[in-house]
C-alpha cells in the first residue's frame, strides 16, 4: 500500500445462506394508508398551485401586447388607442355594412351563398393567399363577409342588371394588359426594399462601416438615412415596380433587380431633381412579373362591370331611395353609449 492512502474499513461478514436457496426479494416498506392519502393531496395541491401560476403566467402572457425596454404594452391600453384612433369609423364602416346587405335583401338582390363562396374559391387560388389575409390580420370568414357586402353594393348601384361571362371576359382582358398603366390583374416585376439615403459619400461609407460591424439595417437607417423611411428602419411602404415611378432615377432600377434578395449593397450615388445622394439597399424579397389568371378572379371582374356602369346621376337616385328606405325600415342601438351619435347619424335616428 501506497503512503499515505487510506484503507476502508472492512465490511461485516454477511450471513451464510445455503448456496442453492436463493434470498428472498426485496419488498418496499410499508407505508401506512393515512401517510398515503396525506402525501397524495400534498401532491394535488402543489400540483394545482404549480398549474395555477403556469396558467396566470399564461393569462398575463396574453394580455402583453410587447415589452420595450422593460415598459410593458398591455391588451387594454393597446385596444383603448385603437379605439380611439379608429373607433368611429369602423362602426360606421359595419353600421354602413349592416344597412346595405338589409337593402340588398329587400330589393332581392342579396348575394347568394353560391356566388360568395364561388368569389372567395377565386381568390384563394392565390398561391398567396393565406400570406396576404396573415398581413391584413383577416381571417377566411371576414373575406367572405367583406365580399359579400360588395357584391351587394355593386349589385344595388348597378339595380340588378345582369352580366354576362362577354362582359366578364372583356373587362378582364382590359385588366391584363401589360399597356394599361392602371391595369388590375397584371403585375410588372416588384421588389420591396429597404434603403439608407445619405446626403454624402462620407456619411454613406460612415454607414456602411457600422453595418460590417454587425449593426442592424434598421438602427443604421435611424442613425444616418436623411429619408423618410428612417423612421421605419429604412423600409419602403411601397414596393419598387419595374417600370413604376423608380425608373426616373437613372440605374435605381437595374440595381434593385440585379441585387439578390437579403443582400445589401454598397453606396452609391444617384441625382434626383438635381441632388446627389448616396443609397444603400437591401433587397428583401421579389415578385417576378405575372398576370392574375382568369379563374381567379373572375368575381371581381363581375363586381368590375357592375360598378362601370354606375354614372354620378344614377348614384344620386340610389342614395336616394336608400336614404328613403333606410327612415322607414331601419333601427339601431349603441349599446357603447361614445358611439350613439355616430349610429343614430347613420341611421337618421331610428
Amino acid at each position: 500500500m501506497e503512503a499515505g492512502s487510506v484503507q476502508p474499513e472492512k465490511s461485516p461478514s454477511p450471513v451464510r445462506r445455503r448456496a442453492a436457496t436463493p434470498g428472498p426479494a426485496l419488498a418496499p416498506p410499508t407505508i401506512p394508508r393515512t401517510r398515503l392519502v396525506t402525501l397524495a393531496a400534498a401532491i394535488l395541491i402543489v400540483g394545482v398551485g404549480i398549474g395555477g401560476v403556469i396558467e396566470r403566467q399564461r393569462h398575463k402572457s396574453q394580455d402583453i401586447v410587447a415589452v420595450v425596454n422593460g415598459n410593458i404594452i398591455r391588451k387594454q391600453f393597446f385596444y383603448h388607442r385603437l379605439e380611439q384612433t379608429a373607433g368611429v369609423p369602423v362602426i360606421r364602416a359595419l353600421v354602413s355594412d349592416q344597412m346595405i346587405l338589409a337593402y340588398a335583401k329587400s330589393l332581392n338582390l342579396l348575394p347568394s351563398e353560391a356566388l360568395v363562396d364561388s368569389a372567395v374559391k377565386d381568390i384563394s387560388y392565390n398561391p398567396n393567399f393565406l400570406k396576404q389575409l396573415q398581413q391584413k390580420f383577416e381571417t377566411p370568414d371576414e373575406l367572405k363577409y367583406d365580399l359579400q357586402v360588395q357584391l351587394a353594393k355593386a349589385a344595388i348601384l348597378s339595380k340588378g342588371a345582369p352580366v354576362t361571362d362577354a362582359q366578364m371576359q372583356a373587362y378582364y382582358y382590359k385588366n391584363a394588359d401589360p399597356h394599361n398603366p392602371a391595369a388590375l390583374f397584371y403585375h410588372p416585376e416588384q421588389a420591396n426594399i429597404a434603403i439608407i439615403v445619405a446626403p454624402s459619400s462620407k456619411i454613406a461609407y460612415d454607414a456602411q462601416h457600422d453595418l460590417l460591424l454587425g449593426v442592424s439595417f434598421s438602427d443604421v437607417a435611424h442613425k444616418y438615412s436623411v429619408d423618410a423611411s428612417a423612421a421605419d428602419g429604412g423600409l419602403l411602404k411601397a414596393a419598387v415596380l419595374q417600370g413604376g415611378p423608380a425608373a426616373k432615377i437613372a440605374g435605381l432600377l437595374p440595381l434593385v433587380f440585379g441585387t439578390p434578395i437579403g443582400q445589401t449593397t454598397t453606396p452609391h450615388e444617384f441625382t434626383i431633381n438635381g441632388t446627389p445622394s448616396w443609397w444603400i439597399i437591401r433587397v428583401l424579397d421579389h415578385a417576378t412579373t405575372h398576370t392574375d389568371p382568369y379563374d381567379q378572379v373572375r368575381e371581381q371582374c363581375r363586381i368590375g362591370v357592375m360598378m362601370s356602369r354606375v354614372t354620378a346621376s344614377s348614384q344620386l337616385s340610389v342614395d336616394a331611395a336608400f336614404n328613403a328606405w333606410k327612415k322607414k325600415h331601419i333601427t339601431a342601438q349603441a349599446f357603447w353609449p361614445q358611439y350613439g351619435s355616430t349610429i343614430s347619424a347613420l341611421t337618421g335616428g331610428n
